[in-house]
């Protein structure tokens, strides 16, 4: 009989050991589900997080290179034998938190006096590995040549001179 009690205990105590190792493996797959649901949950917010950023970076190059045809057509109005120029500008003046890189080229469209092409190349922020760039081409009818027949939508610039006409071309 002593014999007999001997196993009843080991099996109880047998039972009780595997149902606490059933007790651990269900927390431990718990406990890996939830992080697998947590870090899922971060890469979302983190990617939107990047896709928000890009688009806003995307929007201030859009506004910088509009901003670089309004001073090649204002500085166009001023000197016919402007050429273009780098302009960096301070995020200060930018309302951002980094500075943005303007590029302009104008060079003057053949036989059609008084007319320039100008290339905008805009990139925000100015950091080498992480930028937006937007890129725009117009052509820039001077006052003095006004006679010239424009084709395609034109948009005054505001400017010194309001005679100055911008139209815009597809790069």
């Amino acid at each position: 009989m002593a014999n007999r009690r001997i196993t009843c205990r080991a099996a109880r105590r047998t039972a009780g050991t595997a149902r606490r190792g059933v007790i651990m493996v269900a927390v431990i797959v718990c406990v890996a589900v939830a992080s697998i649901i947590f870090l899922s949950i971060a890469k979302l917010v983190v990617a939107g997080r990047q896709a928000a950023q890009t688009e806003t970076w995307q929007l201030q190059a859009r506004w910088l290179a509009e901003s670089g045809l309004e001073r090649a057509a204002s500085r166009l109005a001023a000197d016919a034998d402007y050429s273009g120029e780098t302009w960096t500008v301070p995020a200060d003046a930018i309302g951002g938190s980094e500075a943005g890189l303007v590029e302009i080229a104008v060079e003057a469209v053949p036989d059609e006096p008084g007319r320039h092409r100008v290339l905008i190349r805009a990139d925000y922020p100015d950091l080498p590995h992480r930028r937006t760039r937007h890129t725009k081409q117009a052509i820039v009818q001077l006052p003095a040549a006004a006679d010239v027949a424009e084709t395609g939508s034109s948009t005054e610039i505001p400017g010194e001179n309001d005679d100055t006409n911008v139209t815009e071309e597809e790069p």
